[in-house]
């Protein structure tokens, strides 16, 4: 058992260790960035960087996926020419589509009366190709299982950035849009460079041995399809209202939406490293399942319903203390100015509630059932979302875009939770969702009973955290006992 905790623990502490370095440094970058650009200014910051991310995963068009089921296994020359072999294909991908952007976006941002920043904007776009490289290595080492590596690698991102925009500060003594992007544009590259050093790819005449029947587009195209649609779906409900609201309303109200949903994601890391880490674990049992293995059926049980448990637990006590302390946070991490984006925080917190679901169970879906089928299910969410974004966004505005997103992610968790209803008919039980609702009301009236108080709300905002994280313990230490007596089987072992 000590081995078993010992292993959980390292996997743990190396999958926090990326997302503490993002909670901070995100968190400095908005003080930063809020704090020298007006709000019009940093809505069209956060949109061109949301841009950046939506323009790589299209260019990527799901390799990654590809990579992460025939990477890990193979020999170490037929690893390194299967990397170069896809990101051959990405580069070239990315490379028409940023001749294509650098076209359509100075024209947009005319429209919105931003043209003279079309040329920052566009050299961020054409650095996104350094930026989808140094992801994709990210990636490959990590499935090399070099895990000390791809942690201090996907630590370097935001410090990068923090760094650049110090500097930027000192030698200009303000931070103007152009400023602020640019330091992104030398994030990326900069980025790539430390990435390449660790590159050490084996000798050419290895590799070359290796490079007969490597995949084309084609081949995988059938293997992809699926997961992209999955992917878009997920992506454009990041970038898509940014663009709508920035069309509808004002680039303004960009930044107010972009800065709540960047303060909810703070809330959101801790759930999804534990979330992911289970995963690991569970994925092994949810294939021998799926097969007809009836053995693997209550570790599979006992490892997911620990996972809704505890994770539903943790977020809830989050999203009750983000909600109530969320001017004062937003006040701290900008100017005054920025405080009204407080008041989309609760929806981005139900948002992200009903996102749950797709959290626990879709990274489960591909190894229990044949998600190809799913193909017109995922096309139909995509349609959907795409028409009420849409719609809500023009007639109701920042509010209308995030209630979009409510909708297509009940959708989508009514769906999944269809799709795999036989594995998880002997999941749950009554009695667990009172004790959610239970759990819940018990948090809820201790933050607010908190919070209630005539002390200082910094003083109480730490002691109410303190204390949550307790009573999540004690509610859910028969979970964690699940997490600590796991032990793996041979066969079912995860990445060392």
């Amino acid at each position: 058992m000590g081995a078993d905790v010992e292993r959980l623990a390292r996997h743990i502490l190396i999958s926090y260790i990326p997302k503490a370095v993002e909670v901070i440094s995100l968190a400095i970058t908005i003080k930063i960035v809020t704090t020298q650009l007006d709000e019009t200014d940093y809505g069209l910051y956060s949109f061109s960087v949301g841009t950046l991310g939506f323009f790589c995963f299209l260019g990527g068009v799901g390799l990654h996926r590809y990579m992460s089921v025939h990477i890990p296994g193979a020999s170490r020359p037929r690893q390194y020419a299967l990397l170069r072999h896809l990101m051959r294909l990405e580069v070239l991908v990315l490379t028409a589509l940023a001749v294509v952007c650098s076209v359509l976006l100075p024209l947009w941002l005319h429209h919105v009366g931003q043209g003279e920043h079309s040329l920052p904007v566009v050299l961020l776009l054409w650095s996104g190709l350094f930026w989808q490289i140094y992801n994709e290595y990210m990636r490959f080492f990590g499935l090399q299982k070099r895990l000390g590596l791809k942690c201090f690698l996907a630590s370097l991102y935001r410090p990068a950035i923090i760094m650049l925009m110090a500097i930027a500060i000192i030698a200009l003594g303000r931070l103007s849009l152009s400023a602020a992007l640019g330091c992104v544009i030398l994030a990326n590259v900069l980025c790539w460079l430390i990435t390449r050093s660790f590159h050490n790819a084996p000798p050419a005449h290895e590799t070359a041995e290796q490079t007969s029947h490597l995949p084309g587009f084609r081949d995988i195209y059938g293997f992809l399809v699926v997961f992209y649609l999955i992917d878009i779906t997920w992506k454009v409900k990041d970038w898509l209202p940014r663009l709508l609201i920035a069309d509808f309303v004002d680039l303004a109200h960009t930044g107010f939406y972009a800065l709540s949903f960047n303060y909810t994601r703070l809330f959101l890391i801790a759930v999804t490293s534990i979330s992911d880490i289970i995963f690991i674990y569970n994925v092994s049992y949810a294939k021998r399942l799926a097969a007809g293995d009836i053995s693997a059926g209550p570790t599979f049980r006992r490892l997911l319903r620990a996972n809704v448990m505890l994770t539903g637990t943790l977020f809830v006590a989050g999203a009750l203390i983000g909600n109530e302390y969320k001017r004062d946070v937003i006040l701290l991490l900008s100017r005054p100015e920025f405080v009204q984006c407080a008041r989309y925080v609760p929806l981005h917190l139900l948002a992200v509630l009903v996102y749950l679901p797709i959290l626990w169970l879709q990274p489960l879906a591909p190894a229990m059932v044949d998600i190809r089928r799913l193909r017109k299910h995922y096309v139909g969410l995509l349609v959907l979302f795409l028409l009420l974004s849409t719609i809500l966004t023009y007639t109701a505005g920042v509010y209308g875009a995030i209630i979009s997103v409510i909708v297509v992610f009940t959708v989508w968790s009514l769906l999944l939770i269809k799709v795999m209803r036989h594995h998880l008919s002997f999941v749950f039980r009554w009695s667990d969702l009172f004790g959610l609702l239970g759990s819940s009301a018990i948090l809820a009236a201790l933050v607010y009973a908190f919070a209630a108080m005539p002390v200082n709300r910094w003083a109480l905002l730490v002691l109410t955290c303190i204390t949550c994280c307790g009573i999540v313990c004690w509610l859910r230490r028969e979970e964690i006992r699940v997490l600590l007596r796991y032990r793996e089987d041979a066969d079912a072992r995860p990445m060392d």
